[in-house]
């Protein structure tokens, strides 16, 4: 009975204690206690252990699980560390070098690059990693604002209040800022010269050199936008592009523009109505200012009139010059460029049609 009764008490010690306990329930003279000793090491009893990391939320300061043991701690390798510390038994450690190098002075901090300043550090500003923008800099370990180009400016510009501006080619701070160049010189290099003539004169603000003739490239059809760019039929230039504008008269129109087959056209500067509805340029001739001009009519014509041969025609009245040379009229009688008269403009209708 005596051997029976000591298995009895080994067994209720072990269902009793469980694993890491010692106490013991009820106590007999003849079943020697058993002591577990308890882990004091920095963790945290997980029901069932850890597996992951995921597992060790309770408690923010122990967020590694040790698979090994399954118990959540704070650190398992150097990696789970921040910089300067090291794994130590589970606990983050001071350690004795940066990053394999000397340890850190008493005033920067160990940081993937090395021991840095987090006062001054424009990458660790305050704390390894907390970067400032490139219009900040680090002022005890605060990212502040400011003025001027902390980065600096790329050759060929400078710092101009609080941007960098390219002097090379600024007519407003040609080779320095703040150095304006005068009315009728560009910026080159950084040095004002003279613009270049155009035709003999210097355009005037607003337009531009096309060909020999400073145009509003604005409100030009035969150089809507840029020399060169034409307009369609139909078409007229308004704010630097081509548009088709309807109307019945030419009050609907802009000024300067005519009402020509309900359509508004830029009557100053297009060879098929240059000057009014109608007016074609003769050949070798140019529409500018509402006169056809070029050609073989030395100085241009009027608005209205056109240069056929080596002389100024008034094409919107004459019969054998009728809105445009050579367009002669059968009855003899031309109306605002226009045929009129007889059957239709041409030979008088047959009796009786």
């Amino acid at each position: 009975m005596n051997k029976l009764a000591c298995w009895m008490a080994f067994a209720a010690i072990v269902s009793l204690g469980g694993c890491g306990r010692s106490e013991l329930v009820g106590e007999r003279d003849d079943v020697p206690a058993v002591d577990v000793p308890l882990d004091d090491g920095p963790d945290v009893d997980v029901p069932g252990g850890c597996r992951a990391n995921s597992d060790c939320r309770v408690e923010p300061t122990l967020p590694v699980c040790d698979v090994g043991t399954g118990r959540c701690v704070e650190c398992v390798t150097t990696s789970d560390c921040g910089p300067g510390l090291q794994c130590a038994s589970n606990r983050c450690v001071v350690s004795a070098s940066c990053n394999g190098g000397p340890a850190c002075s008493a005033d920067t901090t160990c940081c993937r690059e090395g021991c840095v300043s987090p006062r001054f550090d424009r990458n660790n500003c305050g704390a390894c990693g907390r970067a400032c923008s490139p219009a900040q800099t680090c002022d005890g370990g605060v990212c502040v604002n400011t003025p001027g180009c902390p980065l600096g400016c790329a050759p060929g510009s400078a710092c101009c209040g609080d941007a960098c501006v390219d002097v090379t080619n600024n007519p407003t701070s040609c080779g320095a800022c703040g150095n304006t160049c005068n009315h009728g010189e560009t910026c080159d290099q950084g040095r004002c010269v003279a613009s270049p003539l155009c035709g003999g004169v210097m355009c005037p603000g607003g337009t531009t050199c096309c060909g020999d003739v400073c145009t509003d490239v604005s409100a030009n059809s035969a150089n809507c936008g840029a020399c060169g760019i034409t307009c369609g039929a139909g078409q007229t230039c308004a704010a630097g592009r081509c548009l088709t504008v309807r109307c019945r008269d030419a009050s609907a129109c802009a000024m300067g523009q005519g009402c020509c087959a309900n359509t508004c056209i830029d009557v100053a500067n297009n060879p098929t109505n240059c000057g009014a509805c109608g007016v074609v340029c003769g050949p070798g001739q140019r529409c500018a200012g509402g006169m056809c001009v070029g050609g073989g009519c030395a100085g241009g014509c009027r608005a209205g009139q056109a240069c056929c041969g080596d002389a100024c025609v008034d094409v919107l009245n004459d019969p054998r010059n009728c809105g445009a040379c050579g367009n002669a009229c059968p009855a003899g009688v031309c109306a605002r460029g226009v045929c009129a008269g007889g059957c239709g403009g041409g030979p008088s209708c047959p009796a009786g049609s």
